[in-house]
């Protein structure tokens, strides 16, 4: 297991981590930030890429169950929460 802990990120780890990517500001970002999906090298200096903000968006809807996954994420925790009994 690494530092946090656990191997698992919670479904508040991966919020706040989804909040991150939307309100982040290219300019405002360090070099070395955990949010660039990449760094490349180019002839005309270096290009960061962020993660889709809309998709962020998406996935962040469908884990607070009001996005399209609604139904299967509730019949996820339904299913975990009988095997926890």
């Amino acid at each position: 297991m690494g530092a946090g802990g656990s191997a698992v990120l919670t479904l508040v780890e991966k919020r706040i981590f989804l909040a991150r990517v939307v309100r982040a500001v290219i300019s405002n970002l360090a070099a070395d930030s955990d949010l660039w999906q990449s760094i490349k090298r180019t002839k005309n200096g270096i290009e960061f890429r962020l993660p889709d903000k809309l998709r962020a968006i998406e996935v962040d809807n469908n884990l607070a169950s009001t996005g399209s996954e609604a139904d299967a994420n509730d019949s996820f925790t339904q299913l975990l929460v009988r095997c926890k009994r």
